[in-house]
């Protein structure tokens, strides 16, 4: 019973998942994935098992089961926690970081009630640290023009919040993910950022040409350009 997905769960594991759905076979069939590590599995550990829930009980007949979990199944082995032949779904409900999956099967046409399954786990606050981060924007610019640089972090999913610390002080952003800034002198230009989370800073820097003439040399470009698809 789904020997396929399961060999997916060291990925969803090591990202922080605990469960995931499935269907094709008809049936209810809630599964715990061990992983062999010796953590157990009630303490909202993100690192322990993953639990697989085969919902496939919304209009074919359902299916019988052998009991048994046969294929391919990678390093995890299955261990039943709830099984049912009957139609119903599943109940997901968040609240904050308490997630509650609920079986609610048929107990007549069109009434369906809590089953003998309910599985709840607490997310944990496992850290993704910070690993770096880079500026977007443009390389080259004129004095008196205000320009815009982002900062991307890597992972995305890093712990919120997160702090932008921009250098020299900017225009305006100081302290976000977007920062303004605007020189009024020529030369090479260098702009660094830290992004700092509850435990890890990383840095990135990048240098910006500011001549007086950007805007004419940006508007013979434009005009060149032009000229170029009209005459050619």
């Amino acid at each position: 019973m789904r020997p396929t997905a399961m060999r997916s769960g060291t990925a969803w594991a090591a990202a922080g998942g605990r469960i995931y759905f499935a269907g094709h076979d008809h049936l209810y069939n809630h599964a715990r994935l061990d992983d062999a590590d010796g953590n157990p599995d009630d303490d909202g550990n993100p690192d322990d098992d993953v639990h697989q829930f085969v919902v496939g009980t919304a209009g074919a007949p359902p299916y019988s089961w052998n009991g048994e979990y046969v294929g391919d199944k990678g390093t995890w082995t299955p261990r039943r926690v709830y099984y049912e032949s009957n139609y119903g779904y599943a109940l997901v409900e968040v609240d904050g970081l308490k997630v509650t999956v609920t079986w609610k099967h048929r107990v007549s046409p069109g009434v369906y009630q809590a089953g003998g399954d309910v599985f709840s786990y607490t997310v944990g606050s496992t850290t993704i640290p910070l690993s770096s981060v880079a500026i977007d924007g443009p390389a080259m610019g004129g004095i008196n023009t205000v320009y815009t640089y982002s900062a991307h972090i890597s992972p995305t999913n890093a712990p919120s919040p997160i702090t932008y610390t921009w250098t020299p002080t900017p225009t305006s952003g100081q302290g976000t993910v977007t920062a303004t800034y605007r020189w009024g002198t020529t030369g090479s230009k260098t702009i660094g950022v830290t992004a700092r989370d509850a435990t890890d800073a990383v840095t990135a820097s990048c240098t910006v040409t500011v001549g007086d003439d950007f805007r004419r040399w940006l508007r013979w470009r434009v005009l060149r350009h032009y000229f170029l698809r009209v005459f050619r």
